[in-house]
């Protein structure tokens, strides 16, 4: 493969990646209280569980530099900043409220938020475009 990997994507990727491996350990953990009957929102623990696979997926996604993988995070992170957002404001529990959920709450939104910045900017597009498999047949055999 004849095509670079800019520092910038290499971290959104593992932001990625890491969000979603972070996030199946906080499932381990939620996945506890549901067993218990201590988390009384089955919906949110199941929109928690398939926003952390999708990060995951995405992940592995955006290592391929597929263009729909890179819209596919886009959207994702749009999900998460609403989904996140409606969590945090809508105060259904008691636990919301406390200063370090606030605390990661806005660590997460700026991180979807740098990254929808970061995926959207045209010289990335244009990483996407480029696919590795074109750049494979274009290279030379050694």
């Amino acid at each position: 493969m004849t095509s670079r990997w800019p520092l910038p994507l290499v971290l959104v990727i593992g932001l990625c990646l890491l969000r979603g491996f972070v996030g199946l350990w906080n499932m381990s953990v939620l996945f506890r209280y549901l067993l218990r009957g201590e988390y009384p929102a089955l919906g949110m623990f199941y929109a928690y569980m398939g926003e952390t696979l999708l990060f995951i997926i995405f992940g592995f996604w955006l290592l391929r530099r597929s263009q729909n993988a890179r819209l596919a995070t886009i959207g994702l992170c749009l999900f998460a900043i609403v989904w996140s957002g409606y969590g945090f404001l809508s105060r259904q529990f008691h636990q919301l409220n406390t200063m370090t959920n606030a605390a990661y709450f806005f660590v997460y939104l700026a991180l979807d938020f740098l990254t929808i910045a970061y995926l959207s900017r045209p010289a990335v597009k244009s990483l996407f475009d480029a696919t590795p498999q074109a750049d494979a047949a274009n290279s030379p055999q050694v």
